[in-house]
């Protein structure tokens, strides 16, 4: 029971922190220092109010930011418009805050559901001239661009180094884009208005709450699914009933998540976004989470004292894969029916049998009626009929 308590607990916590992430999107950026970028040469003195951070991804390449300071209090993020972004607003699924530019429209895409910002942008041509013109430098200097944001009072630019290509050191990129960057904060605090800043966008909540939900579905049910290839006892017998069961459950939780993403969502510049993550993370995440969730409730909610068998041990198994090693008992079958019962037990109860010896099985029938059983270590050398073990120092 506290496996499941423990486990429900978790899952909440998870999504709220994840949701505080993504709402507030705090860029932990500082002052780039004057760094030189061999020995033996002067020192280079990046642009004034340059700020920088990066994000390491393992096997992928790193994410830089390079930003400014100053900046309008506006919420804005601009980002490389993708083959996807067109598909799902083409369908009518998601909407496009179109610009009188057709080449930023086909470029970028604006990613915000504040009216007066969308207005904002829409009457501030060069503020859409410069993002074009940094978003075209990046290829030049060996990255990417990823997007444009304005948050908090900072401005900045979110690039990636191109593929089999090295991108260039942070001072290079500090020269390229910063002054850039200043000026487009210099723009847009002559081009939008008053009415568009310190407003807020309620749609970037609802977005983070239920990308928040899919990733805490997905790392919670890894988790749970962690700690039972860990500590595989108690187990159920029969783990297909429980597949199928979880199966059922995770279409209904992924049909629920979709259906809710468009009735509270609605049509906007996020709402494909969403799906898309829905899509990827939420329906694997509803699937680990469901059999976890059910096969922890199945013993959890089972009131039963329990049946105790006595079993021998037919033969012990140690399988071996890439990067894990699995430990078997085969057990011998306790009712007519059944036959041989191979299970995945760890790595201290492995060690405390031997094949040939006897074991006590505690078989439990299941809350969602899925037997599970408890093996009991041998504690004792002799075990009686009944199944009640007898120190080896009794007399009879």
């Amino acid at each position: 029971m506290w496996m499941l308590l423990a486990g429900v607990i978790a899952l909440i916590g998870l999504t709220v922190y994840f949701y505080r992430l993504r709402r507030d999107d705090r860029w932990k950026a500082k002052p780039l220092l004057s760094r030189r970028q061999r020995k033996r040469e002067p020192f280079q003195t990046p642009p004034e109010g340059t700020l920088y951070s990066f994000a390491a991804r393992p096997s992928r390449k790193t994410i830089e930011r390079l930003g400014y300071e100053k900046a309008p209090d506006i919420h804005l993020r601009v980002k490389r418009k993708r083959w996807w972004d067109r598909l799902f607003s083409a369908l009518g699924i998601s909407v496009a805050c179109r610009s009188d530019n057709p080449k930023f429209d086909r470029t970028l895409h604006l990613v915000t559901d504040a009216a007066p910002v969308c207005r904002a942008m829409q009457t501030s041509p060069k503020t859409q001239a410069l993002m074009l013109r940094l978003a075209d430098s990046c290829e030049p200097n060996g990255v990417r661009f990823r997007q444009f944001v304005v948050r908090r009072g900072q401005l900045w630019i979110e690039v990636v180094a191109k593929k089999r290509k090295k991108g260039s050191p942070p001072m290079v990129l500090a020269d390229t884009f910063v002054p850039d960057l200043r000026e487009l904060s210099e723009a847009m605090e002559q081009e939008i208005p008053e009415t568009a800043r310190g407003v807020e966008d309620q749609v970037n909540k609802k977005a983070a709450l239920i990308g928040s939900i899919c990733v805490a579905l997905f790392l919670g049910g890894f988790l749970f699914f962690s700690r039972q290839i860990l500590f595989p006892i108690p187990a159920p017998l029969e783990i297909w009933p429980l597949v199928e069961m979880a199966f059922v459950t995770a279409i209904a939780v992924f049909a629920a998540l979709v259906v809710f993403t468009f009735a509270w969502m609605g049509r906007t510049t996020r709402t494909h976004v969403v799906l898309i993550e829905v899509v990827l993370t939420g329906i694997l995440g509803a699937g680990l989470t469901s059999y976890s969730v059910l096969r922890e409730a199945n013993m959890a909610f089972d009131s039963s004292s329990g049946e105790r068998h006595v079993v021998e041990v037919l033969k012990k198994e140690i399988s071996h894969g890439h990067r894990s090693t699995s430990y078997y008992l085969h057990l011998a079958p306790w009712h007519e029916s059944q036959g041989d019962t191979q299970l995945e037990v760890g790595t201290s109860l492995f060690n405390a049998v031997r094949s040939g010896y006897p074991l006590l099985v505690e078989e439990h029938p299941g809350a969602l009626g899925v037997s599970w059983v408890r093996l009991i270590p041998p504690r004792f050398r002799y075990v009686d009929e009944s199944g009640n073990p007898v120190s080896e120092n009794t007399t009879p």
